[in-house]
């Protein structure tokens, strides 16, 4: 992605993941929102999902990191479910935690046929 494109909380993406300095490789996460209000510039707060609770995994990835792959619409019950869980009580990543609950109650109706 170049540096003008915003990129919507919500919009999964492929970036590579640091702990502590190392690369650990590319993985999917999850985009909470910019890092700096108003500057796509500066990069955005990204969630990587799959390792572990918003709190531990969430990192700072410039704009020319990303590649967006889809969007929370997309995900399965399961990963919603795994999204709700670990954005419970994230405060940088609320109104995604609520937007995921919503998603994964709508699938769930639907699954039910309700």
């Amino acid at each position: 992605m170049n540096a003008t494109t915003t990129v919507k909380p919500g919009t999964v993406i492929r970036a590579p993941h640091m702990v502590a300095g190392h690369l650990t490789g590319v993985r999917r996460g999850v985009v909470l929102g910019e890092f700096a209000k108003g500057d796509p510039t500066s990069g955005y707060l990204v969630w990587f999902y799959g390792a572990g609770p918003a709190q531990k995994a969430t990192s700072l990835v410039f704009p020319r990191e990303l590649k967006a792959v889809g969007t929370i619409d997309d995900m399965s019950e399961r990963t919603l479910t795994t999204i709700a869980r670990g954005l419970n009580g994230s405060t940088a990543g609320r109104t995604l935690w609520m937007e995921a609950g919503s998603k994964l109650a709508q699938k769930r109706a639907a699954r039910r046929g309700c």
